[in-house]
């Protein structure tokens, strides 16, 4: 399952936008189970995908941007979640070691006094206590000894598995980050592409006119920003002409 579906396209002319303004594509983003993050041409356009989707950024380059904070926050936070789980292991480290000298100095205490209790009987008794005593002493020691060293190793244990995971993980955080990039790269590349090969004075070199009004401020495409007696300029590919508009018949 991806984290992230990322829709972007180059600037260009307001009709070449006019495709993404499609009910059935806004439904389809508005519908995944994953957030959708849209940068489609200048900051000037605006489509019905930026309405719908999760985060609507200006450019093709804000969402790559965007994409690059988002890993380096990832990569952060698995870091933090490291550094929690190593001192949530080291507290419990910490509580078994505490639990051991509580117990040992109870068996010692309990020990000592039910030899005080015993010093009245005979020698005999008083030896054969003593002598009881100090095997329980011995053995409660090599049994906290051994219980501590358990707890030590697992202790050690889980640590290991916990920093041997967060590095896997940061591993394959950082090996995404670095394809995801990549492939924004290319998609970026491609898109400058195929900007390129629509500049209009490659346009214009394959044999092809442009019409723009009398000022050069405006490419007339359409039927509609004609009017007669009036001055546009015709762009071809080796120089420029100067005209009139005497009629204009625009098709229902």
């Amino acid at each position: 399952m991806p984290d992230l579906l990322v829709i972007i396209r180059g600037g260009g002319a307001v009709g070449d936008l006019a495709y993404l303004n499609d009910y059935e594509l806004a439904a389809l983003v508005a519908e995944q189970p994953i957030p959708v993050w849209v940068g489609i041409g200048h900051e000037r356009d605006k489509v019905i995908l930026d309405e719908v989707a999760h985060t609507s950024f200006d450019t093709p380059s804000k969402v790559i941007a965007a994409i690059m904070t988002h890993l380096a926050q990832l990569v952060t936070q698995t870091l933090q979640y490291q550094a929690q789980i190593k001192q949530a292991a080291q507290r419990q480290l910490n509580t078994a070691e505490q639990q051991t000298t509580r117990q040992l100095s109870q068996i010692q205490s309990q020990t000592i006094g039910q030899l005080t209790a015993l010093q009245k009987d005979s020698d005999y008794a008083w030896r054969s206590i003593q002598q009881s005593a100090q095997r329980q002493v011995k053995q409660a020691a090599r049994l906290t000894s051994e219980l501590r060293t358990q707890i030590q190793a697992a202790a050690y244990q889980q640590l290991t598995v916990a920093t041997s995971a967060s590095q896997n993980n940061q591993k394959t955080i950082m090996h995404s980050a670095q394809q995801q990039l990549i492939q924004a790269q290319r998609d970026s590349e491609h898109l400058r592409d195929i900007v390129l090969l629509h500049r209009p004075s490659r346009v214009l070199k394959q044999g092809y006119t442009m019409l723009t009004d009398a000022k050069d401020k405006q490419i007339l495409t359409s039927g509609t920003q004609l009017h007669p007696e009036q001055t546009v300029h015709i762009l071809l590919k080796d120089g420029k002409a100067k005209a009139q508009i005497i009629d204009v018949n625009i098709n229902k």
